[in-house]
């Protein structure tokens, strides 16, 4: 997996933002109609977090802390795969 800086379009060009100013989901997976946001630790060594949108609108976030962005992108991911398949609809 590889970084990237978040950026966004001046009239100079690009320049960096922050975090929550990035593309909500940067993975592959065609997860439309939702979007996955990775929320960083606020302090050194804290715990990551995510949030799922749909169509924009925040519908739901994670109930447990992460260690690393890829144990949080990986579980929000599972969370959207069970969203998609319909699993606690009713």
């Amino acid at each position: 997996m590889r970084h990237l800086e978040p950026m966004f379009q001046t009239g100079l060009g690009l320049a960096p933002c922050p975090w929550h100013n990035q593309r909500m989901s940067d993975t592959s997976t065609n997860i439309h109609p939702y979007s996955l946001e990775i929320i960083p630790p606020k302090a050194d060594g804290g715990s990551y977090q995510w949030a799922i949108r749909k169509n924009g609108k925040l519908t739901q976030r994670s109930d447990r802390s992460l260690p690393s962005e890829a144990k949080a992108r990986e579980s929000g991911l599972g969370q959207i795969e069970k969203l998609l398949s319909g699993v606690g609809d009713r």
